[in-house]
Parts: structure tokens; C-alpha cells; sequence
């Protein structure tokens, strides 16, 4: 399947997030936004919703479903550009409006007529993969995590935007996306990736991977709310939760590493990275299952924000822009790779440094929002290159 028509789209909406990030980013030195909220919003929805879902269902239907099914994914692909592009105008001029509650509900309806469409669809021999099964589970973690904004409606109307219950919904939201959606849909790609590379990864193994990072998602969804139910139940959930991941991913890592010569070793250090970010990142969750971690974390904004960027702007962005390349859909300069690298490790230092600094009580260090901003800013050198790039035919 063709999918260089929905990558530029992809791409456009990466670029998009990035200029509205860094007007944030710049309405702290210059205060030139006068409903922030409102960006945030747009901001939040269109990387999850455009970058995010548009690349990872592009890739998907790339590896899993065949040509014929291309006209009907082309509609489907369609009617998802409208519901992105409503949020995009809708969002920043009304924030949780009349409008904007419309075109993301549309939005999730058309989400789950692609999941029906790509289960039903997916060949009967591909359904007998493990990279399948993994897919399968993240499919379903994107269904569960709709349950959260469905449910914010009710939550607002019957409690209130002050109620834990409505920050609960979100954080609901947020965990099974992260952790079940994303996290899962990369993992099937890359198994997708071994399997049509002809190596043969234990069936035994990846059972017991799948299965103890699937039962992993669901029993750590209890640290997403650390802060809102302080019950000393929820931390031992939660982190044996986590440790079932860390499982998972040692298992998969160690039989990766047992055909490590048989992959090509093209941009391989991008896989090894994304490898790292991936513990660092179980790591981070795991320390949340410290109660007193946990209470400090799920309050301080800058660290919440640090944790989701270092998912979203490092281990899933990075993962997109690695597969793309070793399927040769797109090329980009080796520079521009390096610079994206450099620029999301600065914001994150800078994220963090915010986060323990203020935790420490020590004031910021002159100019620091000012850094923050062009830092923030240059990240639209390399994503416009990506979206140039992805204009070109190869």
C-alpha cells in the first residue's frame, strides 16, 4: 500500500505542533497568547491525534493490510482529516467547546470503524503473527482509552473541572494511549519487521512477552492516579505492573540481541537509542511506585509534562521516523536526524531541571524561559526538513 500521501499529512501535522509548542514556549518571554489554554489543547490533540495516530495507521496499513483494501482505507483516511482538521480550528478559538467536543467525538468514532476495518481486514495467515497479536492489543488499548473522554462529559456536567474525577478521566486517557496504544503498535511493528526479515524469534518467548506487557499496562494504570487516590494498594499494583514490562522488554531485547547480526545495520544507533529511552522510561514509571515519589511527580506539572515529552518526542516520534527510514519512505540527512536528537534531549533537561528546581525551592537560573523558547524553536529546522522530505518522491 502507498503511503506516502498520508506521511506528508502525518508530517504537516508534526510541523504544526512544533510552531504551536513553541508559542507557548515564547508566550512565557514575550506573553503573547491570550487564551494559553486554548493552544494547549490544540496542541495536545493534534500530536496525539495527527502525528501519533496518522503515522502509526499508516504504518500499519503499510505491514498488515493488503492492496485491495486501499480504496476503503483511503475513505477512512478522509474522513479522519476532517475530524483532525475541525479539532485544529476549533480548539484554539473556544478551547472544550460546542465544536471541538464534536469534531473529536467524530473523531473516536472513526477510530473504532478503523480498528473494526483493520481486524476484519488483516489477512488470516498475518492474524496467526505474534507482531499481529501485539497490534491486536494496542487496537484495544486505543478502544479503552476512549472510555476517558467519553466520560469527561458526565464528569463535568455531574461534578465539575475541579473534581479528581475529571483529572482521573484524562489521565485515564493518557495512560492507555502512552502505554497501551503507542507503546504496543510499536512493539508489533518492529516484531512485523523481524518477521518479514525471515527471523525466527522464539514463539515461547514472545508469548510470554506479549502477555506479561499486556498484563503490565492494565495493573500499572493505578500510578496514573497516585495523586488523586493516595491508597497504599495502588503503588504495589502499579509498580508490579511496571516490573511485568521490564520483564517483557529484557525478554524481547535478549532474543533481539541473539539475531542482532541478521538485521541491517542501518540506522541501528537509532534503534539502540530508542532501546534505552524505553528502560529509561519503565524506569521513571517504576519510581513513581515510591509513594512518596509518586506524590511529589503527580503534582509537579514539569515533570508530568518532562515524562510525556520523553515518550511523545523521543521513543514514539523516533520510532516512526525509524521505521519510515528502513522501509525507504522517506529520506532525510543524517544532520537533521542528529539535530532532532540534540534538541529533544536539551528541552528535556530543561523540562526536568524546572521540575526539580522548583521542587528544591531554588529559583531558575536568568533567562531560563527565554532558553527554553529557542531551544523549543529550533526544533522546526528538522521537522521542516522531515516534511520537505516527505514531499519528494524516492
Amino acid at each position: 500500500m502507498n503511503i506516502k500521501l498520508y506521511l506528508r499529512w502525518a508530517f504537516a501535522y508534526f510541523l504544526i505542533i512544533i510552531l504551536l509548542g513553541s508559542s507557548m514556549r515564547w508566550s512565557f518571554v514575550l506573553n503573547i497568547l491570550s487564551e494559553y489554554r486554548y493552544i494547549l489543547h490544540t496542541h495536545s490533540h493534534i500530536a496525539l491525534l495527527g502525528w501519533v495516530y496518522i503515522g502509526l495507521t499508516a504504518l500499519l496499513a503499510k505491514d498488515f493490510l493488503p492492496k485491495t483494501t486501499s480504496k476503503t482505507f483511503k475513505w477512512i483516511f478522509w474522513i479522519t482529516q476532517i475530524t483532525i482538521l475541525g479539532m485544529l480550528f476549533s480548539f484554539p478559538f473556544q478551547g472544550y467547546g460546542m465544536y471541538s467536543i464534536i469534531f473529536s467525538s467524530l473523531f473516536l468514532v472513526v477510530s473504532y470503524v478503523f480498528s473494526v476495518f483493520f481486524i476484519l481486514k488483516t489477512p488470516k495467515e498475518l492474524k496467526t503473527k505474534y507482531s499481529y497479536k501485539w497490534i491486536r492489543l494496542a487496537i484495544i488499548c486505543m478502544i479503552i482509552s476512549s472510555i476517558g473522554p467519553w466520560a469527561l462529559g458526565y464528569i463535568m456536567v455531574k461534578f465539575g473541572k475541579d473534581s479528581p474525577l475529571y483529572r482521573g478521566a484524562i489521565y485515564f486517557y493518557l495512560h492507555f494511549q502512552y502505554n497501551g496504544w503507542m507503546l504496543s503498535g510499536i512493539v508489533g511493528l518492529f516484531i512485523r519487521y523481524i518477521e518479514q526479515k525471515r527471523i525466527t524469534f522464539s514463539n515461547k518467548t514472545q508469548k510470554y512477552s506479549l502477555w506479561l506487557f499486556g498484563l503490565g499496562i492494565f495493573l500499572s494504570l493505578p500510578l496514573s492516579w497516585t495523586g488523586l487516590v493516595n491508597i497504599p494498594l495502588f503503588y504495589l499494583i502499579g509498580g508490579i505492573g511496571v516490573f511485568l514490562q521490564i520483564i517483557a522488554t529484557v525478554i524481547l531485547l535478549k532474543e533481539f540481541l541473539n539475531h542482532e547480526n541478521s538485521i541491517s545495520n542501518h540506522y541501528k544507533g537509532i534503534l539502540k537509542l530508542i532501546s534505552v529511552l524505553f528502560f529509561l522510561k519503565l524506569g521513571m514509571q517504576l519510581l513513581s511506585a515510591i509513594p512518596y515519589i509518586g506524590q511529589i511527580t503527580f503534582f509537579n506539572i514539569d515533570i508530568v509534562i518532562g515524562y510525556l515529552h520523553f515518550i511523545f518526542l523521543g521513543i514514539i516520534s523516533l520510532s516512526i521516523l525509524y521505521f519510515l527510514l528502513i522501509y525507504k519512505e522517506i529520506k532525510i540527512p543524517n544532520w537533521t536526524l542528529c539535530f532532532y536528537i540534540l534538541l529533544f534531549f536539551l528541552t528535556e533537561g530543561l523540562i526536568f531541571y524546572k521540575g526539580l528546581i522548583l521542587f528544591a525551592g531554588v529559583p531558575l537560573f536568568s533567562g531560563y524561559f527565554l532558553v527554553l523558547a529557542i531551544v523549543s524553536t529550533l526544533f522546526l529546522i528538522p521537522v521542516s526538513v522531515f516534511f520537505l522530505r516527505s514531499l519528494k518522491r524516492n
